[in-house]
């Protein structure tokens, strides 16, 4: 008793190439728009530390200026006195510019410029201008006395000293304005290459990403195909099967009745022999086997007819338990003599829509198969659980202890006239996948071997308030 793992259909296949497509797709398009937020991250980025860099230099740019200024306006002091003569006056100048110069350098902390060279020319700087000031003040411009000449011939040197260390001040500051410029140069430079990188890059990812769609395209196109290619040859196939059972329904049907005539004739001639020989055991013996001979002939009349009408499913709220106890019940005595247990086990209580004569028939079929392969005395199993994939369908398994399927063969035992028993005709099986689906179900092997053979009937079930009401 068996059938194969059901081989997937074309439009199942397709399904789930079509879905991989999509979702492969949609991976795609994610790791583009990740790819360019950080491209575009990278970019922006690189602009916003190139231009802090760019501020921060000019803004020490302008305050090395500023304070080379200041430096300027400190030494003036030191050499208008000579000519203003007006040295308390040039003095107070000299101290308020140097306060102010002091207050621009408290800057330099925060700016992180070495002044460490500028410093030293600007103290010797101070300290020349505070010389002249004070020697001055000793003796003033305009002293005839020959003290007064030396000291305004000492105050004149010291001018000379200041200017040169003015000098020297403003050049280490000019030094560091040129420092600063080539710094914003560098930084130009290498902001520049990094655009360009940059750009490479955005250039060869934006071919990658041209060609996978461009792939894509293709690939889905392909895929399209195959789909149609797929889906026109299950058509072929189910136009095929369906010219295939309507010749054969004719052919059973014109056979049928050719052959149900004379053994209702045979049948009958052979009951009324019982009658007429109630004493002679030898002719009952012989008239009981042709009796049984024709009842088991017009059983399989029967059972080909209803497989070639593929009639429709009557709409009946069933019990699945009851169903399986009642084909239990109907084959029990060739049970018996087969010496064939069976155990039942339903682990839910499930309601199926369908016709109970076909329901029964079809169980009959799996239990009779599974006690003639069976060993003697033997145990055939019927187990029943919910489906762990798709709550709205029960699993109903028959498993037996016999020979099982092979495997080469397993895809083939529920098609129509395939049978591997000397006189068997190849319907059983194929009826029961006829009566399972058309009761919205799937029948199927799930383990082809050499230990046991198990088919597995899905089923669909209906509530059980609404089966009940």
């Amino acid at each position: 008793m068996t059938k194969t793992p059901p081989r997937n259909s074309g439009n199942e296949r397709a399904r789930w190439q079509w879905y991989h497509y999509y979702f492969v797709l949609a991976s795609v398009d994610l790791l583009v728009i990740a790819a360019s937020l950080w491209l575009t991250h990278r970019t922006t980025r690189s602009y916003e530390i190139a231009l802090i860099k760019l501020a921060n230099t000019h803004t020490r740019q302008r305050w090395v200026a500023h304070l080379r200024l200041r430096v300027m306006q400190l030494n003036a002091p030191g050499n208008d006195v000579f000519e203003t003569r007006r040295i308390a006056w040039e003095k107070a100048r000299f101290d308020e510019r140097l306060i102010a110069l002091n207050t621009e350098m408290r800057r330099e902390r925060n700016l992180e410029i070495d002044l460490s060279s500028f410093r030293g020319h600007l103290e010797h700087m101070i300290e020349q201008e505070r010389r002249i000031f004070t020697l001055l003040e000793t003796s003033p411009p305009g002293d005839p006395s020959r003290d007064g000449a030396a000291t305004i011939e000492d105050a004149s040197r010291a001018m000379a000293a200041m200017d040169r260390h003015q000098t020297d001040a403003i050049t280490a500051l000019t030094e560091l304005e040129q420092e600063f410029l080539m710094r914003v140069e560098s930084l130009l430079k290498d902001h520049g290459a990094r655009v360009l990188s940059h750009g490479a890059f955005e250039r060869v990812f934006i071919a990658i990403v041209g060609l996978i769609l461009i792939g894509m395209l293709w690939y889905g196109r392909k895929l399209q195909q195959l789909h149609e290619q797929m889906t026109l040859a299950h058509q072929q196939a189910a136009a095929e099967s369906l010219a295939r059972l309507a010749a054969v329904g004719e052919v059973c049907t014109a056979v049928a009745h050719g052959i149900r005539n004379p053994l209702a004739a045979i049948s009958s001639s052979a009951q009324l022999g019982l009658v007429d020989h109630r004493g002679n055991e030898s002719i009952r013996s012989r008239l009981d086997d042709i009796v049984s001979e024709c009842r088991r002939l017009d059983h399989r009349v029967t059972r080909l007819l209803g497989f070639a009408s593929n009639a429709s499913v009557a709409h009946e709220t069933l019990d699945l338990r009851c169903v399986v106890d009642q084909a239990v019940a109907e084959i029990r005595n060739r049970l018996e003599e087969r010496r064939i247990e069976t155990r039942i086990s339903f682990a839910t209580e499930p309601f199926v829509r369908g016709d109970r004569e076909r329901m029964v028939q079809c169980f009959i079929e799996l239990l009779s198969n599974a006690a003639e392969f069976s060993p003697q005395p033997g145990v055939v199993t019927v187990e029943c659980v919910p489906c762990p994939d798709r709550p709205e369908f029960v699993n109903v398994l028959i498993a037996d202890a016999g020979p099982g399927i092979p495997p080469h063969i397993a895809d083939r035992v529920f098609d129509l006239f395939f049978t591997t028993r000397s006189g068997g005709t190849g319907i059983g099986l194929a009826s029961v996948k006829q009566t399972v689906q058309s009761h919205g179900g799937q029948v199927r092997i799930i383990n082809a071997s050499t230990s046991g053979a198990r088919v597995q009937l899905s089923l669909p079930t209906v509530d059980e308030n609404t089966a009940r009401s």
